[in-house]
């Protein structure tokens, strides 16, 4: 097998851990689930002084309705920065400053993002929260990495690390390291180092039995395997991570990408059985992005294979 260094146009966009981790983590909760924290924070609301407690409230409102429905979390995030302003309540309002970036984010709006990671880590600093801070360098970067200025992002996520292994928080650390690996991941010439990082993040999520963070960064150790052409090891990670993330929206990614490495190796059967899965488990999740990308990759697969029958006729 070919082992050389072939880095193809296969479908790069690897996994990070941006944003905070723990906000992935909650993105696909049961929509009962949400919206009984929903009802009972609404209901809290009506019987709260104007204190630091309805701050805290509007704040967890507006996290709630982060992943769903962004207009009304900024309104929510609005009250508790308000409120928070005239109580000069600031751990408080470096949380809610911190929310209102991810959601300026998700809407694509990176600078007014910035903007407000910005206030968040001023209030960090000035409330010493340490892992706030790690957390806000992070975000930073990310945006930085979206923007396009992959120093910038370095920079912070260097940074990010350093405080995080000062905390000796483990999470942060495995997240730092798998978004240092994704800025190296960028650029060809920088490969190897992407490799390098995205396995001492595998180690970290390890050590702490982070699951979604060792599902992420196998996913992101088999993507430049396969950008190499390394099959064997390719398959072995991107299979680590499907049974990581076995029935979640996060398992698409590892489908996809076998069907691919599959389909390059000439298993058309098996890469078609991949897709078929990646297809299902899209539509049952209604997540549209996510079935537009198998949708391509079956496309994609069918073309080679006939062009193949066609070169053997």
């Amino acid at each position: 097998m070919n082992k050389k260094h072939h880095y193809q146009k296969v479908m790069t966009f690897s996994r990070t851990l941006i944003l905070f981790i723990a906000f992935l983590y909650f993105s696909y909760s049961e929509g009962f689930a949400q919206l009984s924290k929903k009802d009972s924070l609404l209901t809290k609301l009506n019987s709260l002084d104007q204190d630091s407690t309805k701050v805290t409230a509007y704040l967890e409102l507006g996290l709630e309705y982060l992943g769903s429905d962004l207009k009304t979390a900024l309104t929510y995030l609005n009250k508790a920065i308000k409120l928070g302003e005239e109580l000069d309540f600031k751990s408080g309002l470096g949380k809610a400053h911190n929310a209102k970036g991810r959601a300026f984010a998700q809407q694509g709006q990176f600078q007014d993002a910035i903007l407000s990671f910005q206030e968040a880590l001023k209030l960090f600093h000035e409330t010493n929260n340490k892992t706030g801070e790690a957390n806000i360098l992070s975000n930073m970067g990310s945006i930085y990495y979206m923007l396009g200025n992959s120093r910038k992002a370095l920079e912070l996520h260097f940074e990010s690390l350093k405080l995080s292994e000062e905390l000796g928080n483990k999470l942060r650390i495995g997240t730092s390291l798998n978004n240092i690996g994704t800025v190296y991941l960028k650029n060809t010439s920088t490969i190897q180092e992407a490799l390098s990082f995205f396995k001492k993040s595998l180690i970290v999520f390890e050590e702490i039995n982070e699951q979604q963070g060792m599902a992420t960064a196998s996913m992101n150790i088999g993507e430049v395997y396969f950008m190499e052409a390394n099959y064997d090891s390719a398959i072995y990670f991107h299979e680590k991570a499907l049974k990581l993330s076995d029935g979640t929206i996060d398992a698409t990614f590892p489908l996809t990408q076998l069907g691919e490495i599959n389909a390059a190796i000439g298993n058309f059967q098996k890469a078609y059985n991949f897709y078929r899965n990646a297809i299902q488990l899209s539509e049952k999740l209604e997540a549209k992005f996510e079935l537009t990308q198998s949708l391509i990759g079956l496309a994609k697969t069918q073309k080679k294979q006939n062009a193949l029958y066609r070169d053997w006729e």
